[in-house]
């Protein structure tokens, strides 16, 4: 992952149209798609207290890119794909 990456601060609205911070931790390919892992952040880039790493879908429209929610069935494949890097890794 690329310096500018890891810097990058996205914006996004919760359900009820409030702005959420995220700063990229990574980005993984799993199962021919890429998944953004996140850190919820303040203004200032500072990681949040609760420090839980959320995982979305990282979708390509052109020069567009978004981040989708992913259901449970999704998100426990993919962190036990992410579990098994780390396994690896060790």
């Amino acid at each position: 992952m690329s310096e500018d990456q890891e810097n990058q601060i996205i914006e996004t609205l919760d359900d009820n149209g409030n702005t959420v911070l995220f700063s990229i931790v990574d980005i993984i390919d799993f199962e021919n798609k890429e998944y953004a892992l996140l850190n919820n952040v303040d203004k200032d880039g500072n990681v949040l207290e609760n420090g839980d790493i959320v995982v979305m879908r990282l979708d390509q429209k052109g020069d567009d890119y978004s981040l989708e929610l992913i259901d449970d069935a999704e998100f426990k494949k993919v962190s036990n794909y992410i579990s098994s890097l780390q396994e690896e890794e060790e």
